[in-house]
């Protein structure tokens, strides 16, 4: 009766856990910066990293994929999931310039 016990509680322990998906964390998990962070990790394959930035006393985030300045744009976006510029690029992207690093949200 002691083996069924703890072999019922084991088979539930592990039934129970769930496999890690590498989807984002919390605060993250119930905006449109969720989607967009797990579509960016899972469809890209370039993605190297979510790095978050202060922009006009705004957090704003780097799509990093790795893109140079001839490969194409890197999206930076708002809480809003809007583009409001690019990093890389031939096209001078001013904004960039006025951002402040804050932290990596996730890194491959």
């Amino acid at each position: 009766m002691k083996h069924c016990i703890i072999f019922v509680f084991s088979f539930l322990l592990l039934v129970s856990c769930e496999k890690d998906c590498g989807c984002v964390a919390p605060p993250f998990s119930d905006s449109c910066l969720g989607d967009t962070f797990d579509k960016f990790k899972l469809n890209n394959p370039k993605a190297l990293a979510i790095v978050e930035y202060k922009y006009k006393d705004e957090k704003v985030y780097l799509l990093d994929d790795g893109a140079s300045h001839f490969d194409g744009v890197s999206p930076i976006i708002n809480n809003q999931c809007d583009t409001i510029c690019g990093f890389g690029g031939w096209v001078a992207q001013d904004c960039f310039k006025e951002m402040t690093f804050v932290g990596d949200v996730w890194r491959k």
